[in-house]
């Protein structure tokens, strides 16, 4: 922080974002096949269910 009359300046450090993206990075491909996941179940549940496809349902 940096006082400039009545405002206070801030900065923010490039490194600690660097490692915030590190560690999602760690993360990053668990997150994103989930919802991969989630949708193949849904289909299977809906399936199971009504086996009889949507656009053949009419």
């Amino acid at each position: 922080m940096r006082p400039d009359g009545q405002k206070r300046l801030y900065s923010l450090r490039k490194e600690a974002f660097d490692q915030l993206e590190a560690w999602v990075a760690g993360y990053r491909s668990h997150w994103e096949a989930r919802p991969d996941r989630f949708g193949v179940a849904l289909e299977k549940r809906r399936t199971a269910i009504d086996p009889v496809p949507l656009e053949n349902s009419q």
